[in-house]
């Protein structure tokens, strides 16, 4: 089989054999006509010394190196195990740089894994897609191709690995057959090389689909390691929004009696009715009082909001500044968390609602084979007061929640100036699961 890659034909499948001297060699090439070959005066293992001859009987186009030398000059001492198709796998052994005899073929799948098991029990690096590969066929074939570029490897050494053509005598050789035999030779050289064409077009496809399929392996799980990422942030972030907000009760309480301060008592005839605060801003209701309230006089109140209403009431927005804040509670559940609550407020101040918890989780999607997170829980907090002492009531509330990890939400004061003042505030209570 001929690997194409970087510009250049890698043949696989080679026949190598150790021959003590040349006339061995001829004798091997003449069983051989015709095919290519490369021949190496080196040593092959230890205390095996001659000529290392490999030989290819496909047809080859130009010229062409095998892949097993120059996966050697990088990996000198491995196990290639490469995956063709469903029914062929490359496999060769290598040692000292050069491929062991009748170890670089192409065998079913089954016949390879027995090879392999064969091969590590001496070798254990392994170059390919099986499993335990530390690198695959393509990438060590850069690194041949990267070292030739840059003179690691010499122009000798490379043109070593090249396949030659046969010399002289094997073509005299073929010169005596007879004409007949050569016509024969010459419909059947043709029959073989179609047919090797399509076979080599095919492995050609196959290893270049498995060259698509290792890129497309290696951006998934890029895709897969961001996906990840990115839901651990999400945790993380969620986990510091309710650890920073716990225990920001006095500072948001604070901001929102400054802004109710702030508000005068009558403007233009126009008195606050409503004040809604929450974590972003202060809503304010006002309504005119008096026969000789004007309309207009409600474009001068602050933070006026633009509306086409001719009535006598206006609307009025004022922003919130974030605030943080982070309390360690030391509790061990939010059960006791609850319970520690009930005791401090339920008798202190009147009018005390406190729900029941909620889990607070964040679900990965499901392909990513991640459990759910778990951030800690989460139960409403409401206080509701009226009357004369309502405000009294309200600042105690926010004073007994003050170093605990209770997060303010919403308060809401009505009646103003009318005698039925009130004041409700929600919040929450927060929990917030020890990280693993």
């Amino acid at each position: 089989m001929i690997l194409t890659l970087n510009d250049r034909q890698y043949l696989l499948g080679m026949q190598w054999s150790m021959h003590p001297d040349q006339a061995e060699v001829r004798t091997k090439l003449k069983q051989a006509p015709g095919a290519r070959f490369i021949r190496n005066n080196q040593q092959h293992g230890e205390g095996a010394s001659g000529i290392h001859l490999g030989i290819y009987d496909g047809k080859v186009k130009g010229k062409a190196v095998s892949a097993a030398l120059a996966i050697g000059a990088v990996e000198p001492s491995c196990v290639v195990y490469q995956r063709i198709d469903d029914e062929t796998v490359w496999l060769c052994v290598i040692a000292n740089g050069l491929p062991y005899s009748g170890k670089d073929v192409l065998v079913a799948p089954d016949e390879a894994d027995k090879m392999l098991l064969e091969a590590l029990s001496f070798c254990q690096t392994v170059v390919g897609d099986t499993s335990g590969a530390t690198a695959s066929v393509p990438d060590v074939l850069a690194r041949f191709e990267l070292n030739a570029k840059e003179g690691r490897i010499s122009k000798k050494q490379l043109a070593s690995f090249a396949a030659k053509n046969q010399p002289r005598f094997a073509t005299r050789l073929l010169a005596f057959a007879g004409i007949g035999l050569l016509i024969i030779a010459l419909i059947a050289g043709v029959a073989v090389a179609k047919k090797l064409r399509e076979k080599n077009r095919l492995n050609a496809a196959n290893m270049k689909r498995m060259m698509q399929s290792e890129t497309e392996q290696r951006k998934a799980a890029e895709q897969l390691a961001a996906a990840k990422k990115k839901f651990q942030d999400e945790v993380d972030s969620r986990r510091a929004e309710l650890s920073s907000a716990a225990g920001t009760s006095t500072h948001r309480w604070r901001q929102w009696q400054q802004v109710r301060a702030s508000l005068p008592l009558t403007m233009g005839g126009y008195v606050v009715t409503r004040i809604e605060c929450g974590e972003m801003e202060c809503k304010v209701s006002w309504m005119g009082r008096g026969p000789f309230v004007r309309t207009m006089a409600k474009r001068d109140l602050p933070g006026y909001v633009e509306s086409d209403d001719i009535s006598s009431t206006a609307m009025t927005q004022h922003p919130i500044a974030p605030v943080a804040g982070g309390v360690s509670t030391g509790y061990q559940s939010v059960i006791e968390l609850r319970q520690h609550l009930v005791d401090r407020l339920e008798y202190a101040v009147p009018g005390i609602a406190i729900g029941a918890s909620k889990v607070q989780e964040i679900k990965p999607p499901a392909d990513l084979g991640l459990s759910t997170e778990v951030i800690g829980n989460t139960g409403p907090l409401k206080a509701s007061f009226r009357g004369s002492a309502a405000l009294v009531y309200a600042n105690d509330f926010v004073n007994v929640v003050a170093d605990m990890p209770v997060i303010l939400r919403k308060a809401t004061w009505v009646g103003g100036g009318t005698g039925g003042e009130g004041v409700s505030i929600e919040a929450e209570y927060v929990y917030v699961n020890r990280q693993k």
